[in-house]
């Protein structure tokens, strides 16, 4: 699993200008958008909040739970964005790296 924290890591992004990185980066990630990985970001979420709420009831004290549960959503977005949508987005910008020569400039 490898994930890229910068804009400037991403493999098919690395040479273009830093607007174009975030236009095209934005683009790959509405185009490989389908409903499947939207329900399966769904899933992680509520799988996970419901895991904290078990968590919480069992060993945890009543005010800490919303503590944990705010702990908890930065976590899932990580994990949903780290498993779900950037490697499709990578993958997108693979299969469509012909069409990329009209992002760099002349």
């Amino acid at each position: 699993m490898v994930y890229y924290w910068r804009l400037k890591d991403i493999p098919g992004l690395r040479d273009m200008p830093r607007s174009r990185r975030r236009r095209l980066w934005r683009e790959a990630g509405r185009c490989s958008f389908t409903w499947g990985r939207w329900l399966a970001s769904l899933a992680v979420f509520a799988a996970v909040m419901q895991a904290s709420d078990a968590a919480s009831a069992s060993w945890l004290p009543t005010h800490s739970k919303l503590w944990l549960e705010m702990l908890a959503l930065p976590v899932t977005g990580f994990a949903i964005d780290c498993w779900i949508w950037q490697p499709v987005a990578c993958r997108w910008l693979r299969e469509h790296a012909h069409e990329l020569d009209r992002y760099v400039p002349a």
